[in-house]
């Protein structure tokens, strides 16, 4: 008598047919939880406050406007003396490496004004013949000489 088993093959293509099978469920019940996940990570960071998250955060999306430029001075009117001041300007450095950042220079085509107020910085910047191309909501203003 013939054994069922040995006369019941399987066909080769069934493990991947549950295989797919089980990978759409798994997919199809874990985004909606995901999803869920992911919008109160996003609630949290917006009370979180802004010194909670990447350090020099204050400069991102500066690397898009300087992407050809090696050299950008960076004016404060900021004790560099104090901490908080001095870390300001090395994260500036690090979020904006490898481009070079010259402390309180003014010489290059462009440059970053970090000052106590706007009123400071924009008459800097009118001093140095530049024009402000873009101000962040932390105060931070590039500019670029107009030649």
């Amino acid at each position: 008598m013939p054994n069922f088993i040995t006369q019941f093959q399987i066909p080769k293509f069934l493990p991947r047919i549950l295989f797919m099978t089980g990978l759409s469920i798994t997919i199809f019940f874990n985004v909606p939880m995901m999803n869920k996940e992911i919008r109160q990570i996003r609630k949290i960071q917006r009370l979180l406050p802004h010194r909670y998250q990447i350090p020099g955060y204050q400069f991102a999306g500066l690397e898009k406007t300087l992407e050809n430029v090696h050299y950008v001075g960076y004016y404060t009117d900021k004790d560099m003396e104090q901490l908080e001041n001095a870390k300001q300007f090395a994260q500036a450095q690090f979020m904006l490496a490898p481009k070079i950042l010259v402390l309180n220079s003014t010489d290059y085509e462009y440059t970053i004004f970090d000052c106590g107020s706007a009123d400071v910085a924009l008459n800097k910047i009118k001093e140095t013949g530049a024009v402000a191309l873009k101000r962040n909501p932390f105060g931070i203003i590039l500019a670029r000489k107009t030649q």
